[in-house]
């Protein structure tokens, strides 16, 4: 059975804006079958009625913020900007980020532990072909086009995450970044009660609670917590709500938008998010960090971006967040975040994939990477050195693990030529290049192992029968 024998086979409604909630019943995006041609009719799959989704966005941000994302659009810069003109853009940019997007949601159907419960959504640009879109499906994924009511979300890339506030078809909604696997079930996140006080799960508590979820009984969104920040937007859980998804967007608007506004940096650091706001809360699992800095926006991940305005509007304004970390859900979140670059796809060939530390030239580095063990003046690095030819992150060979186990099920669309061919192609070359053995009998290394739930790694997928 392939991976993706239960996705959806039509996203036409998929191209259109979110419904409202008073519609969310009965406009979730096409109908699911088999992907193959059944020899007798498969009566559909019923609606699913949660979602885990990833954000492929090909339109860079049109005001200079200073952010260079590593894992959402690594080519952005090849894409035509919103607003100006230019042609739609080609997706193909996207490159090896497509295919680590399509290793995510197949590591999400074996481990997830959700079934035809869940969708695995992938959100495009409302410029997106026909031929991209055709691909995601192919491949098992509802590809929805992002419809946005405030010119805020075309002028930073980063803020378009909160997009899964408009999905209205779902009762609830888990955001992951691309650059992850999940390793065990996610079900907890869509069965926990999410109120304010209460456990997540058996097994599972929130951090902060008292601080950031004491605005109402029901929270609003469940985040992952790190020691470099309060609120981690690649692991994020919200209940999708129209009228929510356009507060938020307000909000947002009122905060950063306007011709003079440009949130990056130096305005958040200097201001703060509102008046009265000039610092994340002093987050639980900070303490277990190495930073000894004061309390401010810059002493947290991404603060003066997507993490930053989350951890303003939900935990501190509107105290609706419950936050979890490693600590107070221990062996629970099962979600392999590869946060340290070089990201394993780019991997042998990025430079830093050969450094050996100390006074080696710097890859691409952003404010948060103190934490995850890279700095400047030579490296720390997080993977041991016998390792680096597959990524930054001493845990990237499960991630080529994955790829392995994923690749067989990877479908071509018949219009021709994919993007999906192009990085199966390309990421292919840089096995044969370091000569990886088979991963068919691939167990994952002692600081690695205990994260995945099943105790042997499952055989390989072999591609559906047509």
């Amino acid at each position: 059975v392939s991976l993706y024998s239960s996705s959806r086979s039509s996203s036409s409604s998929s191209s259109k804006a979110p419904p409202s909630s008073s519609s969310s019943s009965s406009s979730a995006p096409g109908d699911r079958g088999s992907l193959a041609a059944p020899s007798s009719p498969v009566p559909p799959l019923p609606p699913a009625k949660w979602a885990v989704a990833v954000m492929l966005s090909a339109l860079p941000s049109t005001k200079a913020d200073g952010w260079r994302p590593r894992s959402v659009t690594p080519n952005a810069s090849r894409a035509a900007a919103p607003g100006k003109g230019a042609a739609a853009p080609e997706e193909c940019t996207l490159g090896k980020s497509l295919c680590a997007a399509l290793v995510l949601g197949a590591s999400l159907r074996r481990y997830g532990g959700l079934g035809a419960e869940a969708d695995f959504v992938v959100l495009v640009d409302a410029t997106a072909s026909f031929k991209f879109t055709e691909t995601l499906a192919l491949q098992g994924a509802v590809p929805i086009r992002m419809h946005f009511p405030f010119q805020v979300f075309d002028e930073y890339l980063l803020f378009r995450k909160l997009y899964v506030l408009a999905l209205t078809q779902y009762e609830r909604v888990l955001l992951l970044d691309v650059d992850g696997v999940v390793t065990g079930s996610l079900r907890f996140l869509f069965e926990s009660p999410m109120r304010c006080g209460e456990a997540v799960a058996d097994g599972c508590r929130a951090a902060d609670d008292d601080t950031t979820c004491a605005g109402s009984s029901d929270s609003e969104i469940l985040a992952q917590q790190t020691s470099g920040t309060p609120v981690l937007t690649a692991y994020f859980v919200v209940r999708p709500n129209a009228t929510l998804w356009h507060a938020a967007g307000a909000e947002l608007a009122k905060r950063c938008g306007g011709a003079r506004t440009v949130c990056d940096r130096a305005l958040v650091r200097r201001r703060g998010w509102a008046p009265g706001y000039a610092a994340p809360h002093a987050w639980a699992t900070r303490e277990r960090g190495t930073k000894t800095t004061a309390l401010s926006w810059a002493s947290m991940g991404a603060g003066f971006s997507d993490q930053g305005f989350v951890e303003y509007f939900f935990a501190l304004k509107r105290r609706t967040a419950l936050l979890v970390s490693k600590w107070s859900c221990p062996k629970k979140l099962h979600y392999l975040h590869f946060n340290v670059p070089p990201k394993p796809w780019n991997c042998p060939d990025h430079h830093d994939c050969h450094a050996t530390g100390g006074g080696e030239e710097q890859g691409d580095l952003t404010e948060t990477t103190p934490h995850h063990g890279l700095r400047r003046g030579g490296k720390n690095w997080d993977s041991p050195t016998e390792t680096r030819p597959w990524g930054g992150h001493h845990c990237a060979r499960d991630w080529w693990w994955q790829y392995a186990l994923a690749r067989p099920s990877f479908q071509h669309p018949p219009t021709g030529s994919s993007c999906v061919a192009q990085c199966v192609a390309d990421l292919d070359a840089a096995m044969r290049k370091r000569r990886d053995p088979p991963y068919d009998s691939y167990v994952p290394g002692p600081r690695c192992a205990h994260l995945w739930e099943e105790p042997s790694p499952p055989r390989l997928e072999t591609a559906p029968r047509r």
